[in-house]
């Protein structure tokens, strides 16, 4: 998806994303859910950084991402001991049952995917926990899309970037055209063009996909606060456990 905005995306999202409070939400919730470590799967990894904030939380780890230029920015990440395994494959698709005690997917994985791929979604990851396994997801909410959609046009001025974001709402889903300039080492710049389409999923929506393969919710919140997800959140978190079977 990313291609060459892999490394555009690796610079802006360490400054606009608090790697740190992610992780101690999640070692929260691993608490209340009574976890500790195993094996993580990071679903839509992206460049790594998420679980890269999470060693020595876990034994192991097994990063996905359909970008194949996302896992080549991840994998200098990682050093011995702790090396995760690295798989180019989509969030809906992939499948190894009963073998995580916890599944990550932040930053958006969910939007990404439509209604279908959502359903699928769920049910892989379902499949792909471990009793009383624990899945962790955030999302941008659909009042956050909405009222991005009230302004066609962002432009963002960095020191080695230009950025003119425009975006478009339709029915259920955002479309985004993001055109980068960046700056050359000879001084010069160079466009790269991304277009993205980010899906409105509804929190009840989720919840009910989600209990219908048998999670429960263990917390939902407004961003990674213990505070509640109301209709006024930008970033929702939902936390699924998967029930004794």
């Amino acid at each position: 998806m990313y291609q060459e905005f892999a490394q555009i995306y690796e610079a802006k999202i360490k400054e606009d994303f608090d790697y740190q409070r992610m992780r101690t939400y999640l070692r929260r919730r691993m608490k209340q859910a009574k976890l500790s470590g195993g094996t993580l799967l990071d679903m839509g990894c992206g460049t790594g950084n998420a679980s890269a904030q999470l060693l020595g939380v876990f034994e192991r780890m097994i990063l996905c991402d359909p970008s194949r230029d996302m896992l080549a920015l991840a994998r200098p990440k990682f050093k011995p001991p702790m090396v995760p395994l690295f798989l180019q494959v989509c969030a809906s698709e992939f499948s190894m049952p009963g073998q995580f005690d916890s599944i990550l997917s932040v930053l958006d994985v969910v939007n990404y995917l439509t209604l279908q791929e959502l359903k699928d979604y769920f049910s892989k990851s379902y499949g792909n926990l471990k009793k009383r396994g624990l899945l962790l997801l955030d999302c941008s909410t659909p009042a956050k899309l909405r009222a991005m959609a009230q302004c066609r046009t962002y432009v963002y001025d960095d020191e080695d970037y230009f950025h003119v974001w425009e975006n478009e709402l339709s029915e259920g889903h955002l479309d985004l055209e993001i055109n980068s300039f960046v700056r050359t080492k000879e001084g010069l710049y160079r466009r790269v063009i991304e277009e993205q389409r980010l899906y409105l999923h509804e929190r009840d929506e989720m919840i009910k996909l989600a209990q219908a393969v048998g999670f429960q919710v263990l917390h939902q919140s407004d961003d990674y606060e213990e505070e509640p997800w109301t209709s006024k959140t930008q970033r929702g978190v939902l936390v699924l456990l998967k029930e004794n079977e």
